[in-house]
């Protein structure tokens, strides 16, 4: 069935389930140095988070700067970052504390 969808159904859905499956990997290899990892990271959820962003905040602009906002807080965090939730939750986490403290700040 995964063959009939169409290419770019087919390359989303993929991304999506690589991004999911190495955030642990992702996580270690940041943890010991490695900068890329950081970098796939922002690629994988940069999107997700723009569109949540971008229905509570109902502004692009405002959404891109929560969203940068949280990719700060995440880089100089991810080291304390416990594993007891996915990475996935812990983004959203973060976005909803930032976005929160914006539209209330």
């Amino acid at each position: 069935m995964e063959d009939e969808m169409p290419v770019t159904e087919q390359v989303k859905k993929n991304k999506v389930t690589m991004c999911k499956t190495n955030d642990i990997e992702l996580v270690k290899r940041f943890r010991n140095g490695d900068e890329n990892a950081f970098g796939i990271m922002v690629k994988c959820y940069q999107p997700q988070l723009m569109r949540a962003a971008t229905v509570l905040l109902l502004s692009e602009q405002d959404a891109m700067d929560i969203v940068q906002d949280v990719f700060v807080k995440v880089y100089f965090k991810l080291q304390s970052f416990r594993e007891d939730a996915s990475l996935c939750t812990w983004l959203y986490r973060i976005l909803y504390n930032c976005t929160r403290h914006y539209i209330y700040v």
